[in-house]
């Protein structure tokens, strides 16, 4: 027990510790906690260091943010305004996009890879194999054509490798389009102290949302 207080006092140390500036050396002003600080925060569900970093409000200013207002226009615009701040580009490319990583899809040989790798398609070709073998290596057989049994065994298999293939491609597309569909939604966020609705992927870090009962939160929480 003490060595977990005594980790957790360390955490909380470097968490102070750890504060960057985006953009550099570019004195923009835009002082916000790193990104793996935050990631820890809310992954630990970490509210003392909310509370020691001053509350949500304290939070927000130093994601240059305002508790009440949000983000202004000039800051999630592209280049951050005439004024310099960090501005849409520089919050997403030091918290990166609001949008859910999918796993890269298989292509179509890894499923027939897979495929190929179920217990009776690996039973049929063993089978094709002993029976190519008995029917071409023996000579009585081989005269009676006795391989082609063999051969008729690979075209089967092949024939279920490519149809299991094709419809687990399919099916993954089609799991992919859907979510697409689910993932592109309009949230209420506040901009220069007014509600505007944008697209849940274009939310930024040191956005204040307007969240009403049955509202889905386009965020980690």
């Amino acid at each position: 027990t003490t060595r977990r207080v005594q980790q957790r006092q360390q955490q909380q140390q470097k968490t102070t510790r750890e504060m960057t500036t985006v953009g550099g050396n570019n004195n923009d002003g835009l002082e916000v906690s790193s990104p793996s600080v935050l990631e820890g925060v809310v992954t630990d569900r970490d509210f003392s260091f909310v509370k020691q970093r001053g509350g949500p409000h304290a939070m927000a200013e130093s994601l240059a943010s305002n508790g009440k207002t949000g983000l202004t226009t000039a800051q999630r615009s592209m280049d951050g305004g005439e004024g310099g701040e960090g501005g849409r580009a520089k919050r997403e490319e030091t918290f990166g996009k609001n949008e859910f990583e999918y796993p890269p899809p298989k292509t179509f040989l890894e499923l027939c890879w897979i495929a190929l790798e179920d217990f009776t398609v690996r039973i049929l070709m063993a089978a094709a194999v002993v029976s190519l073998g008995i029917g071409a290596g023996m000579k009585e057989h081989r005269e009676e054509y006795g391989y082609l049994e063999g051969i008729a065994i690979l075209l089967v298999v092949v024939v279920v490798v490519l149809l299991q293939s094709g419809i687990d491609y399919t099916k993954e597309k089609k799991f992919r389009q859907l979510n697409s569909v689910k993932d592109n939604y309009n949230v209420k966020v506040v901009v220069d102290g007014e509600v505007k609705q944008i697209p849940a992927g274009e939310v930024l870090v040191g956005d204040v949302l307007e969240l009403t009962a049955g509202d889905k939160i386009p965020a980690d929480c």
